[in-house]
């Protein structure tokens, strides 16, 4: 027996030291198998919402560490 969860869910990034932390959502889709009674978790992803402004934001952190 297996289960999808799909969710959006708000996150904290605390990268380098100093930085300011980094607050977005993200969208998460976790696959859970029934294994001897118990659920396990066997893969969890998840990435920006594409049409959020975080997902957005992250796009020209992207650019602007390449340039």
């Amino acid at each position: 027996m297996a289960a999808i969860w799909s969710h959006v869910t708000p996150v904290t990034f605390f990268g380098v030291a100093g930085a300011e932390p980094e607050r977005y959502s993200l969208r998460v889709t976790t696959i859970l198998r029934r294994e001897e009674g118990e659920w396990k978790v066997v893969h969890r992803h998840g990435d920006p919402k594409p049409d959020s402004a975080s997902a957005g934001e992250q796009v020209v952190r992207m650019q602007q560490r390449l340039s």
